[in-house]
């Protein structure tokens, strides 16, 4: 299996983690209660989308030349402009993911399987899925190992069972970015939070590749402060950015409706529907990404078909 995915990397964890054996409550809650449909809208407007000249040159001292080029190139620096849409203040959540497989026979499309790290790198876990990750999970986590096409069908699915007035989906990639980079001073730095991957706030801010992680599966890179969490957290966990957001940047990184092209200018403002682009994109950084990974810039692609136990996504819709 062809693993071409930019914003997946491979990171060589000492030891995989055993799928739990006793699960905890997953009892959904009351479909309409679910944090995952609380929406905030964003006004129209234009911005400066992409990697900053400082912020390459940190890459650079943190990689090198030949990495920087290989990895980060296509995060260009230019003006997108978005029209008003709204977007959901929290990742979807287990427990919601959880009522629409009750309600559907099979939610699994294609072949079984979650791509997890191991032992040896990255391998596809065929014991893996959504309900057993390799790691716990509780229903308030965001719901991961499931892949573009199973997301656009929990979708479909949301949109019959609420017929909103205008219905979700998933944002496009300027939108995602535009979102995460938050308002005012906050939009000019790499992360909402600051650039210092020293700084302490960092672990108020988002579920992050932190000491606790790098106590657990020793890393080359790494936040220096401690978020609490190893894995996934409650997807209200940590503090918003000021468009309040919650974990924009880390806890799982997400899938938009843009497909993936080098050249973001070909793809960042609409969805892929037509599947003109082989890979979708992919924002955000998960709670097992170092700091060079973790910035709004970021930007991936994966094969659509595929499932990452760090990958998952939040709901948007289009404002009148």
């Amino acid at each position: 299996m062809d693993l071409k995915s930019v914003g997946v990397i491979t990171l060589l964890l000492a030891n995989n983690v055993a799928i739990a054996e006793e699960k905890k409550d997953l009892s959904p809650e009351p479909l309409l209660a679910d944090k995952s449909l609380s929406l905030i809208e964003i006004p129209s407007q234009c911005y400066m989308k992409g990697q900053l000249e400082d912020e390459k040159q940190w890459l650079i001292s943190q990689t090198s030349q030949d990495y920087y080029a290989q990895k980060f190139t296509n995060e260009n620096y230019h003006e997108v402009c978005v029209d008003s849409f709204k977007i959901s203040q929290y990742e979807v959540t287990l427990a919601l993911y959880q009522q629409y497989s009750s309600e559907n026979e099979s939610t699994t499309l294609g072949e079984k399987g979650c791509y997890v790290v191991g032992d040896n790198g990255w391998e596809n876990n065929l014991e893996a899925d959504w309900r057993n990750p390799t790691f716990e999970q509780v229903h308030t986590h965001p719901v991961v190992c499931i892949s573009y096409y199973e997301a656009e069908n929990f979708i479909a699915w949301l949109n019959n069972k609420l017929n909103p007035t205008h219905r979700y989906r998933l944002p496009t990639e300027g939108e995602w970015e535009l979102a995460a980079r938050g308002e005012g001073k906050q939009r000019l730095s790499w992360r909402y939070w600051g650039n210092d991957a020293g700084a302490a706030k960092a672990c108020e801010y988002g579920n992050i590749s932190d000491l606790s992680l790098n106590d657990y599966k020793q890393q080359d890179q790494f936040f220096n402060c401690h978020d609490g969490a190893v894995q996934t957290a409650d997807v209200h966990s940590f503090k918003p950015n000021n468009y309040q957001l919650y974990n924009m940047l880390g806890n799982v990184q997400e899938f938009t409706c843009s497909g993936f092209s080098d050249t973001p200018l070909l793809s960042e403002s609409s969805c892929d529907k037509e599947e003109t682009m082989e890979h979708i994109t992919v924002k955000g950084a998960s709670w097992y990404y170092p700091p060079i990974f973790n910035r709004a810039a970021f930007r991936g692609g994966l094969p659509r078909h595929l499932r990452f136990f760090g990958v998952g996504f939040r709901l948007a819709q289009d404002v009148e």
